[in-house]
């Protein structure tokens, strides 16, 4: 394939996705800095204070197929009775890497929402004693410390045909793509609009995880300086100190991952919970409009889970709580 010779080794995709990301991010710092220095020019006092916080915030919607269980396509007939097609390549670079070609994919869609907070406090000062010409003393302390945590939720959602308690039958879909080039190109090539209604996707899987960290540091450094005058072999002596105390403490969980409904790829999982069984701020349409700023055709569409269902991390809070009267 790919005018490549009969036992060529190639290099294919292992996986191939697409994905908007949006991120917003506030960040702020203050810095200041106070020095004395004594009338007679034998003290200088210098210190100084740093602080910094952001609190980064992105939203990230994945559609494609995200490893080799997904690219390929399933290897059983999909909703319109066909395996999506096997792979073919149809341009080889000289060193061997696929640019060109049509995979079969069986479509996964996630929703990420990832909320990070970060610090960092830093004080240092320096005071410097010069008694006279020949000698002189100096002494730095330092003091750092650092705070990061994170909190991550996705959820995933699956397309097909959900009538099957068994969980679901796959959407049979091949995409052809080409990688060459300034203007790369992936384009879904399915019976149209068969991505478009929500009562084709169902209810997949969920994944969180958080974080935790914090780290502070002490440091000291001494340094002094003897000069000697009229003598030919030793002109000055320098000597000096250095100590560090530094401490990091990491805390995460793992990556939790479970099934929220049915899977075609976990038979027996459960029957699948579509779409329009939840209630609908529960997912989204996402077009991939202005995708690339327009430059190439849009990839394809897909029904997400929203940005109200991931927003509260590891926590969910319901975005429309029910009325209660007394």
């Amino acid at each position: 394939e790919g005018g490549q010779p009969a036992g060529a080794t190639v290099y294919v995709p292992n996986d191939m996705a697409w994905r908007r990301l949006d991120w917003k991010q506030n960040r702020q710092a203050l810095d200041g800095v106070f020095q004395w220095e004594s009338p007679n020019n034998q003290w200088l006092l210098t210190a100084h204070a740093f602080q910094t916080k952001d609190n980064p915030q992105n939203l990230e919607n994945t559609e494609g197929a995200l490893g080799s269980e997904y690219l390929g396509g399933s290897p059983a007939a999909g909703v319109f009775g066909t395996a999506p097609t096997s792979e073919s390549y149809t341009a080889i670079s000289s060193n061997g890497v696929v640019t060109a070609g049509t995979v079969g994919i069986t479509p996964a869609l996630d929703t990420r929402f990832e909320q990070d907070h970060h610090s960092t406090d830093l004080f240092t000062t320096t005071l410097a004693w010069t008694p006279n010409d020949r000698f002189s003393l100096s002494d730095d302390v330092s003091f750092e410390k650092s705070h990061a945590d994170l909190t991550s939720m996705t959820a995933f959602t699956e397309v097909g045909n959900p009538d099957n308690g068994s969980g679901g039958i796959p959407l049979d879909t091949n995409r052809n793509f080409n990688l060459a080039g300034n203007s790369p190109s992936i384009l879904l090539d399915q019976t149209p609009n068969v991505m478009s209604s929500a009562a084709n996707y169902w209810w997949y899987a969920a994944m969180d995880h958080i974080e935790d960290n914090d780290a502070h540091q002490w440091a000291d450094r001494i340094d002094g300086t003897l000069k000697f005058e009229d003598n030919d072999w030793l002109r000055a002596f320098r000597f000096g100190g250095r100590f560090t105390d530094r401490r990091a403490t990491t805390r995460e969980s793992n990556w939790n991952w479970a099934l929220l409904s049915g899977s075609y790829w976990w038979g027996g999982a459960g029957p699948p919970v579509t779409l329009t069984q939840t209630p609908a701020w529960a997912s989204t349409y996402q077009p991939f409009s202005d995708f690339m700023r327009g430059s190439i055709p849009a990839v394809g569409v897909g029904w997400f889970p929203s940005y109200q269902l991931v927003r509260n991390g590891t926590a969910f809070v319901h975005p429309h709580p029910p009325q209660r009267t007394l």
